[in-house]
């Protein structure tokens, strides 16, 4: 069965609303670099798909991403705008490369390790003490 036109453009802007809305509603008192990491996983697969679509596709995947940025950047403490601003989108990009890069490893202890990597570098950019290593940090 062939899928609409439009199916892969529909997908992409329900994964990235969810994502956002995800932010949205967890606020600043519940959402730790784990709950972080599990709405950036959504990121990495949008990505390559969004970069070949339309213009329009990208423009509503930027707003949602700045969104994102500017919930991050809410949530980190002790900075000026522009600091935490760029703690945020640091931090994205960071939770992103690690997602990707954990998929593609083929070595679970080598996936472990990195996914293990960007939730310590996230908390080191955004000076979060939330999310201790715990069973409930494993994503």
């Amino acid at each position: 069965m062939r899928y609409p036109k439009d199916h892969g453009q529909q997908t992409r802007r329900r994964i990235v609303e969810n994502a956002s809305y995800g932010l949205c509603q967890n606020g600043a008192d519940g959402l730790s670099v784990v709950d972080l990491m599990k709405l950036a996983c959504a990121l990495p697969a949008l990505a390559a798909d969004i970069g070949r679509s339309g213009a329009e596709a990208r423009r509503t995947f930027a707003v949602r991403l700045e969104k994102m940025i500017d919930i991050i950047a809410g949530l980190i403490p002790k900075r000026s705008p522009s600091d935490a601003r760029q703690a945020a989108a640091g931090a994205i990009a960071t939770m992103v490369g690690s997602i990707v890069l954990a998929r593609v490893a083929g070595d679970k202890r080598l996936s472990d390790a990195l996914l293990e990597a960007g939730r310590h570098a996230v908390r080191n950019q955004t000076g979060s003490t939330t999310a201790e290593s715990s069973p409930a940090d494993r994503i």
